[in-house]
């Protein structure tokens, strides 16, 4: 067994726990203490006093009567003040939790971040709000930073909101202030499929120009048609052309008309008619 007692004059400055120690050691500290660093995490840790910092280097079971100000390092969320977790409670003399003073609450370290949607594909223009999850839940500093590697591409916003600005691929990175741990997704751009208003529609008159005109039997049949347009993500459409009823035969042929009108978008537009 180790133990170390605090000199005259106000205890020791710094105390560190080497990770040499024999495995099994018992180490007790006795008195006040500016700051204890672990860095073993084979040893059995006593504490009867008062610590204004405890480092965890390695994780760290701790008993006694003792009063842990702050506990830091980059295990501290794995230290146990007598059987409870450090980030729960600054405990005081006897065990028990704090029940005033000034003593500072236990620093929680962050251990991840993950985001919570998976990569995805958006049109120019269009918007996507992230989300960011920060590990553990109770870590004392849960603040990011959200940044694009293709700005040009897709830019996102000091909350997570992602905005499609052109065609390509962008990877959106959220950074812990705390540790710097990160996530990626990846967003790929494409095109708004132009902006074109196609109608279709039957034969309302008797003549489509003054030189084409159309028999009775055709626009009979015309009134017959019903008309569906599909569009595609290549900014094509198809018409599909469906009878409802059985068309009149006109010199041997089964003949009908319908009209097509092109509203806005490009100046042309590619089409399937079936």
């Amino acid at each position: 067994m180790l133990v170390a007692k605090e000199l005259t004059g106000g205890g020791f400055e710094v105390v560190e726990i080497s990770a040499n120690i024999i495995k099994g050691q018992n180490i007790v500290f006795d008195g006040n203490f500016k700051s204890i660093v672990n860095s073993s995490k084979n040893v059995n840790i006593e504490i009867n006093g008062t610590v204004k910092e405890f480092v965890a280097n390695e994780g760290a079971n701790i008993t006694g009567k003792v009063e842990i100000s702050k506990v830091t390092g980059k295990e501290s969320a794995a230290v146990k003040i007598n059987g409870k977790d450090a980030a729960t409670q600054p405990t005081t003399p006897g065990g028990g939790s704090s029940s005033g003073g000034s003593n500072e609450s236990s620093t929680v370290a962050v251990t991840g971040v993950t985001i919570a949607e998976k990569d995805f594909t958006l049109e120019i223009g269009e918007k996507k709000q992230l989300t960011a999850s920060v590990v553990p839940s109770n870590a004392t500093n849960k603040k990011v930073n959200w940044t694009s590697d293709n700005s040009s591409v897709a830019e996102v916003s000091s909350t997570g909101e992602v905005t499609a600005k052109a065609t390509g691929k962008a990877v959106i990175t959220v950074t812990t202030v705390s540790g710097g741990k990160t996530d990626s997704v990846t967003v790929a751009v494409k095109s708004r499929l132009p902006e074109v208003i196609v109608e279709a529609s039957k034969v309302e008159a008797s003549k489509i120009t003054t030189e084409s005109a159309l028999t009775a039997t055709q626009i009979e049949n015309s009134e017959k048609l019903d008309i569906d347009l599909i569009p595609f993500d290549d900014g094509s459409y198809k018409i599909i052309l469906n009878a409802d009823a059985a068309l009149k035969v006109e010199n041997g042929e089964h003949k009908t008309y319908f009209i097509l009108s092109l509203k806005g978008g490009e100046s042309y537009l590619k089409l399937n008619v079936e």
